[in-house]
C-alpha cells in the first residue's frame, strides 16, 4: 500500500537523491529564419542519470509530498510552489525513485497532491520543466493535459543536446 502524505520539506533538506531512467528519443529543435520546430527523434536506448537535492532550498514557501510504503520507505516525492507572479504554480520535482515502481501509479498519486496545492493556491496554470530526453515523462505529462509550451537550450549544456522542455496547462 502506497501512502501520499503532506511533509514539511525542512526535514528533507540537505539531503539528495539520485535516480535513473532509459530513453529512446529526444526532443530537439530545427530552426530556419522564419521558425523553430520541436519533434521527437528517435534516439538507440539511451541510460540517464538525474541526481539533485530532496527538497529544494531555493524554494520560498513550497509544498512537498512523500509517496512511502508500508515498511515506510521513501519510494518518491514531490514539490512545488506558487511563482512570486503570473498566478502559476511550479512543480518543481516529482520523482519515483526507482524505475521498478514506475508505472504503478505512485507518479500519478504525487501530480493530484500538486494539481489539488495548486487549486488551493488560486494558481490559473500549472509549470514544469523535464528534460527533452526524459521521454517517458513527457509521456506520462500529456495524457494529463500538459502540453509542451516551450524550451531552454543554453540552460543544461552549451551544444543543446540536453535542454529543459517546459509543460503546462491552464487549470
Amino acid at each position: 500500500m502506497i501512502t501520499i502524505s503532506k511533509r514539511d520539506a525542512a526535514l528533507f533538506k540537505g539531503k539528495r537523491y539520485k535516480t535513473n531512467y532509459s530513453s529512446f528519443g529526444k526532443y530537439i529543435t530545427k530552426e530556419d529564419e522564419n521558425e523553430i520546430t520541436l519533434y521527437l527523434e528517435p534516439t538507440p536506448k539511451r541510460e540517464c542519470t538525474l541526481e539533485d537535492e530532496i527538497a529544494s532550498s531555493w524554494l520560498n514557501s513550497s509544498v512537498f509530498y512523500t509517496a512511502v510504503d508500508e515498511n515506510n520507505d521513501l519510494l518518491g516525492f514531490a514539490e512545488g510552489a506558487m511563482e512570486g507572479w503570473g498566478e502559476r504554480f511550479r512543480i518543481v520535482n516529482i520523482v519515483v525513485f526507482n524505475e521498478n515502481n514506475r508505472g504503478k501509479g505512485i507518479g500519478s498519486k504525487l501530480m493530484e497532491a500538486m494539481e489539488t496545492e495548486a487549486l488551493l493556491h488560486k494558481a490559473k496554470s500549472i509549470l514544469l520543466e523535464v528534460d527533452n530526453t526524459n521521454t517517458k515523462a513527457i509521456s506520462f505529462y500529456k495524457p494529463k493535459g500538459y502540453s509542451i509550451i516551450g524550451f531552454d537550450k543554453l540552460a543544461y549544456t552549451i551544444d543543446g543536446d540536453t535542454m529543459p522542455l517546459y509543460m503546462g496547462k491552464r487549470l
